[in-house]
């Protein structure tokens, strides 16, 4: 089943550019856009966390793998505001790619 983690921006037109960039590396490495059956039943989370990697920590989990895993089976799609990501190349593979996940992120142009 897909599951999304999804870092909300107010920022729409850069949050559609980073889409349509985060499409072109998915068909680059030859991976098929995520779906979910249409039967399928599951929740959507959506959560202030007031700092992602201070979060991770402030829920006593190793990493953000770890903290999405802890949300339960039944969780599809997080979505995460004020994660306090400036720039996507603060981004470790990890936080971008989360084992299981596919994420989406935005980041704000201002502090």
């Amino acid at each position: 089943s897909a599951k999304f983690v999804v870092s909300i921006s107010t920022e729409p037109q850069m949050e559609a550019q980073q889409q349509r960039q985060h499409a072109e590396q998915q068909q680059q490495h030859g991976e098929e856009p995520a779906h979910r059956p249409a039967e399928c039943k599951s929740q959507i989370v959506t959560w202030n966390v007031n700092g992602l990697r201070a979060c991770i920590k402030r829920m006593e989990k190793q990493s953000l793998e770890e903290l999405l895993e802890s949300l339960g089976e039944d969780v599809a799609i997080v979505c995460v505001q004020e994660t306090k990501i400036l720039r996507q190349s603060n981004l470790d593979s990890e936080m971008c790619k989360p084992k299981g996940w596919d994420a989406f992120y935005t980041v704000s142009r201002k502090k």
